[in-house]
């Protein structure tokens, strides 16, 4: 192992250079992309990060997921008190996105396949 190797290892002993260096040669390693990594705020990053986990748990998990639900609208309000209000919005969106479209299948677990034709129509006017 070289000194190089040896600095690249994180805590884990795993060498991190290889993904730094294929990072730079990434649309990551473009100046504009440095510089927004240099202007965002760690807790900026992570609330970003929570609520695209969330959302992506709600597009692609179990309708019934309430505790995400719940969850994003959290994060969403954290974001509106932090004066991230787009993040909040889109966060707020996924929300009623996701409780049209339960509206949508209770009509259609009722058997009113016309009621439940509009709901889904209105959960898609939210997306982004």
């Amino acid at each position: 192992m070289t000194n190089r190797d040896a600095e690249n290892r994180d805590k884990g002993g795993t060498t991190r250079g290889g993904f730094d260096e294929l990072v730079e040669r990434s649309s990551l390693g473009t100046p504009g992309a440095k510089a927004l990594r240099k202007r965002t705020s760690v807790e900026h990053a992570h609330l970003a990060r929570d609520l695209a986990r969330l959302r992506n748990k709600l597009v692609h998990g179990p309708l019934e997921d309430a505790t995400a639900l719940g969850d994003l609208v959290a994060l969403a309000n954290q974001c509106d008190q932090m004066g991230l209000h787009d993040e909040a919005l889109r966060g707020y969106l996924q929300a009623a996105e996701h409780l049209i479209g339960k509206i949508a299948l209770n009509f259609e677990q009722r058997g009113n396949t016309e009621q439940a034709s509009v709901w889904r129509a209105r959960a898609t006017t939210f997306d982004q």
